[in-house]
């Protein structure tokens, strides 16, 4: 039934984009589909959020119904040692997550996020050479800080390469068309992932519960058929919610033991040792899923190309809208120089500064692409009054001479005011106005440039 529904629902989701692509409002800008850079960063950010499932669904799953437990932890307590056992996965990636951007600037988007989806990947599969029940927690640590790192190394760079290929216009409707996808990715991972287990448990997790009822002593073999009538599933997700599994199989099955007896089958130590045995085939499927995942987001973050950056251009891709009046629109925005928004005719050397070959200017407009996000906010501290100087000089186009020596001043602590004094009296783009407006605010200066 799981595989049928998610199958009418990819058949209902793929119906919407042909419909979406008809209609003259759509909530969702299907034309954008045709940027490859756009298209193949959603894509492998879709990929990643599916196998993301094993980190968030998976792992919580094992340490709640299994793992604690058998280490005296109990049901109550198992959520919060859960999220503390997982925390190294989420130290990792927010430290990571800025590395990503810094490498973005050297490395570009495409290696950065295909090298954090391929360490993902490995970290999946080392996973499979752990043991479920008794595996040693420095060596779980060990993986899940790799696991960290390669989401906080795919993530930012990703990000930034999907609103940088669509035009200032339309990066709204990309960032939802973004976040609409990893959310159903996570969403669907935590379907994909608890049939995988169910189903690689299946041929043998019922009879093994039937066993360790009667092996344990006193359980009538009536209330033992009754037990495991009810779905292994009710007992998974009660261990999931911090309640005692036992007990809720008990109460579903609507039978009544001795205290003796239901003493005896609700050790801390019963039902996880009663399902540890077929649990692990079920965990290591969905291992090597989330693995093959993992990987195919590392292949379609590669597939993107090579990147560009849409300013104020509109991209040839969806440059062929026909309503009237359009025509002559469009053919001035691609006169349009993306760095001052002056006709081409009208610049002197800025026209031909390429953004993604220097650094500094490209964290800079990473810091635009990203404005008032949580993201941004981190990019823009991370740019020092230095840096601001030198994209004024080179994107204004002052001399030479002068951007030689921002570039040798690097002890030099510049001045809120300095920076202010400087952009009276140049001309510089639009969208570097935005970042330095930024930058002043986050460090209580002035905001109007």
């Amino acid at each position: 039934m799981v595989w049928v529904l998610l199958g009418v629902g990819g058949a209902l989701f793929a119906l919407l984009f042909v419909i979406e692509s008809r209609v003259s409002e759509p909530m969702l800008r299907v034309r954008l589909f045709r940027i490859r850079q756009f298209t193949y960063g959603v894509v492998s950010s879709l990929f990643l959020f599916l196998a993301q499932g094993a980190n968030v669904f998976v792992l919580s799953l094992l340490l709640q119904a299994i793992y604690l437990p058998l280490h005296g932890i109990p049901y109550a307590d198992t959520p919060l040692w859960a999220g503390i056992y997982l925390i190294p996965s989420s130290i990792t990636n927010a430290v990571f997550a800025p590395i990503g951007g810094k490498l973005l600037n050297r490395f570009g988007a495409r290696v950065v996020s295909t090298l954090g989806a391929v360490l993902l990947a490995v970290s999946f599969e080392l996973l499979t050479l752990l043991p479920i029940t008794n595996f040693n927690y420095i060596w779980f640590a060990a993986i899940l800080l790799l696991m960290g790192s390669g989401s906080g190394l795919f993530m930012s760079p990703n990000l930034v390469s999907i609103l940088s290929a669509v035009p200032p216009t339309e990066r709204s409707a990309a960032s939802g068309l973004r976040s609409a996808m990893q959310n159903i990715g996570l969403l669907m991972s935590f379907a994909i992932f608890l049939t995988l287990i169910l189903t690689g448990a299946s041929t043998v997790l019922t009879q093994s519960i039937y066993k360790a009822l009667l092996s344990a002593g006193g359980v009538p073999i009536a209330d033992a058929e009754k037990l495991v009538s009810i779905p292994p599933v009710y007992a998974l997700f009660a261990a999931f919610l911090g309640y005692d599994p036992i007990q809720t199989l008990i109460q579903q099955a609507g039978i009544s033991l001795p205290s003796n007896v239901f003493y005896n089958i609700d050790k801390l130590t019963f039902f996880p040792s009663a399902i540890a045995p077929a649990m692990s085939v079920g965990f290591y499927y969905a291992y090597h899923a989330a693995a093959i995942l993992a990987l195919l987001a590392a292949v379609f973050s590669y597939l993107r190309g090579k990147e560009a950056f849409h300013h104020n251009q509109i991209p040839p891709e969806i440059a062929h809208v026909s309503v009237k009046g359009t025509t002559k629109v469009i053919e001035q925005a691609n006169t349009i120089d993306p760095l001052n928004n002056k006709p081409i005719s009208d610049t002197s050397n800025t026209a031909n500064i390429d953004i993604k070959s220097d650094p500094i200017l490209r964290k800079a407009y990473a810091a635009y692409l990203l404005m008032n996000t949580e993201l941004g906010e981190t990019v823009l501290n991370s740019i020092t009054g230095r840096e601001l100087v030198y994209a004024v000089a080179v994107t204004s186009g002052l001399p030479e001479w002068f951007i030689s020596f921002v570039n040798n001043i690097d002890n030099c602590q510049i001045t809120n005011s300095a920076l202010e004094t400087l952009i009276k009296y140049v001309n510089i783009p639009d969208w570097l106005s935005e970042v330095i407006n930024g930058w002043f605010k986050i460090r209580g200066g002035s905001s109007k440039t």
